[in-house]
């Protein structure tokens, strides 16, 4: 008995760290999309601490810059070719893993997933990589 509930405890933990993630991601992405009404383009930096000042406290009170496992989010923004302003942007979760699959946000074509291991990638007001059913 005992067996068959740790796998489920564990995968219950996993979905609830999964949910955050995602409504998280949410509400970063919303935080920038009104700031690229201001603004007209989303913002251009290399680094969740140089983001942050940009959109807190006016656009989120304050800005989640770890995922539901604790690691770190990924931001990215970039603009078209012949564009003067960053036009994209993505914000992504590694996932339980850790480790992000591709090394843009870029480079992921659309899929939903039901493993926790995969990257949740938020890009342009869609999540581009998924957790079905969440």
């Amino acid at each position: 008995m005992g067996a068959i509930a740790i796998p489920n405890v564990a995968n219950a933990l996993n979905r609830k760290k999964q949910n955050q993630t995602m409504a998280d991601i949410r509400t970063v992405s919303t935080a920038l999309e009104a700031r690229a009404t201001d603004f007209n383009e989303y913002p251009v930096v290399r680094s969740l601490d140089e983001l942050a000042p940009l959109i807190e406290p006016t656009y989120v009170k304050q800005m989640p810059r770890f995922d539901g496992w604790h690691k770190p989010f990924r931001y990215e923004s970039w603009r078209e070719t012949g564009q003067a302003a960053a036009t994209h942007y993505a914000f992504s979760s590694a996932g339980s893993d850790g480790r992000f699959e591709k090394p843009s946000a870029r480079d992921y074509d659309p899929s939903a997933t039901t493993t926790f291991e995969r990257d949740i990638v938020f890009s342009n007001g869609a999540f581009i990589q998924y957790a079905e059913g969440t």
